[in-house]
């Protein structure tokens, strides 16, 4: 089952991984920090409840909104929505902004 975790330093990041240590690893590879960090990396990252991470999702839907509808249809958007949060795959599904 996968699990979502909260990075707040020294970026913003918010990772589905099946554990703490690949959503580190994920988070090494993606956003910030070296291999030399993954201790301390690991040991200021959060677990949160799928609930925390479909509202944080939900957020950032909300924001680009009136965009996103405009190019795309409702029902994929929602459809999307839906892959992120169940797939089984370990991934980066929000990020510092700065960081894009």
């Amino acid at each position: 089952m996968m699990k979502f975790f909260e990075f707040r330093n020294p970026y913003f990041a918010l990772i589905k991984a099946e554990n703490k240590e690949d959503a580190v690893k994920e988070y090494i590879n993606t956003v910030a920090g070296d291999e030399e960090d993954f201790e301390g990396i690991l040991r200021d990252v959060q677990e949160v409840d799928k609930f925390y991470a479909e509202n944080k999702l939900n957020e950032l839907f909300k924001v680009s909104e009136v965009y996103i509808n405009y190019i795309f249809d409702e029902d994929l958007v929602k459809e999307q929505k839906r892959r992120i949060l169940n797939n089984k795959e370990t991934e980066v599904i929000l990020m510092d902004a700065s960081l894009v």
